[in-house]
């Protein structure tokens, strides 16, 4: 997991998520711990689309549930209350 500031916005941050493995790999119902959380949401890679796919993140706490996250780079972006 690496963990990147916004370059305007002091609230918020993206996380970058993926497995280090090259086995096909992957993990259900990852927990993110990201601190007191406003909103997120979830971009994954899709081919031919420049900005990917965003979906709305579910919230639990102090952390994001993605539902799968593999060998291929998920991002997190979150604004902190």
């Amino acid at each position: 997991v690496l963990k990147y500031a916004h370059k305007s916005d002091p609230n918020k941050f993206v996380y970058a998520v993926w497995l280090g493995t090259d086995k096909n790999s992957s993990v259900k119902n990852f927990s993110l711990k990201t601190g007191a959380i406003r909103e997120a949401s979830i971009v994954r890679a899709v081919v031919g689309k420049k900005e990917g796919e965003k979906t709305a993140a579910e919230k639990t706490g102090d952390a994001v549930r993605i539902p799968v996250v593999d060998e291929s780079v998920t991002y997190v972006i979150v604004k902190i209350k």
